[in-house]
């Protein structure tokens, strides 16, 4: 990635905080921030650091994350949301850079699926994955009100296990261990940088997460914790088919006549209900542009990669996730207790039976 005069040049090994962390091998960058593997001397334990450019815009989005993330700690946190375990501002030569610290953690989900060469994870990893996501989103949309607004597979992470040596020998990206290939692989939520709460989703603030946005972000309209389960949907059929559920997300026309040459006609309400609709939509709920090819069919290209019991079981779950109509998606609690996952006695068990308000938000029964 180029570098411009708002990142911070690290050298490694490389001290922050009073000499506290010491950046030891880069793992990664993005428009926004470097990520680095560093040592936390006082704890003794290798640790996740993050340094922001020095830009305001992204200061503030930084601050608006750690003000998520201290929100989650709060409350003791949860065992599938990435844990914040510090936070701080380094003077460096461009300016005060915004640092947060993160536990260790492994590869991304992105990771996982090309270590199975983009051919699908098997079944019984997808299910554990979806099990962990699904406990994160409960705890975080029930919990806090906290909508994640940016759910892919890059925000989704798996746990490191190896020895901290393993990982300074390797060439960036923590190594998959043969243990993850089972039913009980469990992974955490991170990335909250545009997290929001059910009660403050403004509009203006929310930023499309490509392939995986859900229509009513797309269309600009209201909405809630719903959002994160739509994206969710798109992240299970990539993982199980290795294949984007949406490619033609770079263009919003074309990524809404894709969803409907999957989904099917889009609800007239839904179609016309969004401070965009008019850009794509007619008002009888027909798309502008002639972009619809051939209708798909999810389950047929499911079923061209397993037998026909397991991808009806499969797209069973699936489907609601990608409702068109966010109020008709399930909660986490309620998408939790699906079969598919688990269709025994369940041990993650959500603490309260859940209904879901108009807006898609959980609320409790009373």
């Amino acid at each position: 990635m180029e570098r411009d005069e708002h990142y911070h040049p690290t050298s490694c090994p490389d001290p922050f905080k009073e000499m506290r962390y010491w950046a030891q091998k880069q793992l990664g960058s993005t428009y926004s921030y470097t990520l680095w593997l560093a040592c936390d001397t006082l704890s003794n334990k290798f640790v996740i650091l993050r340094v922001h450019k020095t830009a305001q815009h992204y200061n503030t989005m930084a601050w608006k994350e750690i003000g998520v993330l201290v929100d989650i700690a709060s409350k003791n946190g949860d065992a599938h949301v990435v844990k914040l375990l510090d936070f701080f501002t380094h003077n460096g030569p461009n300016g005060a850079h915004v640092c947060m610290v993160f536990e260790l953690m492994g590869d991304n989900l992105l990771e996982l699926g090309k270590h199975y060469d983009y051919k699908g994870i098997p079944l019984n990893m997808v299910k554990g994955i979806c099990s962990s996501v699904l406990g994160g989103l409960d705890y975080l949309h029930r919990q806090h009100s906290i909508i994640h607004t940016g759910l892919s597979p890059e925000n989704i992470v798996l746990p490191f296990t190896a020895e901290p040596t393993g990982y300074l020998s390797m060439s960036g990206v923590p190594i998959l261990l043969p243990h993850t290939a089972n039913s009980d692989l469990k992974c955490k939520i991170a990335g909250l940088s545009n997290a929001c709460w059910t009660h403050k989703n403004l509009l203006s603030d929310i930023q499309s997460c490509g392939a995986y946005t859900c229509p009513e972000i797309l269309l600009v309209s209201e909405f809630s914790t719903s959002a994160d389960i739509w994206s969710l949907g798109c992240i299970v059929f990539q993982l199980v088919t290795g294949k984007l559920l949406f490619d033609r997300y770079d263009i919003a026309v074309d990524h809404l006549a894709q969803m409907i040459e999957l989904l099917g006609a889009m609800p007239k309400e839904i179609a016309c209900g969004g401070h965009r609709s008019a850009r794509y939509f007619h008002s009888d709920g027909s798309l502008k542009a002639n972009r619809v090819s051939q209708s798909r069919s999810l389950i047929n290209e499911v079923r061209e990669m397993y037998s026909e019991e397991d991808a009806d079981e499969f797209c069973n779950f699936l489907l609601p996730l990608l409702d068109f109509a966010p109020h008709k998606r399930p909660t986490a609690a309620e998408a939790l207790l699906h079969p598919w996952l688990n269709p025994g006695p369940r041990i993650l068990q959500p603490s309260v039976r859940m209904q879901r308000r108009d807006n898609g938000a959980p609320e409790k029964k009373t």
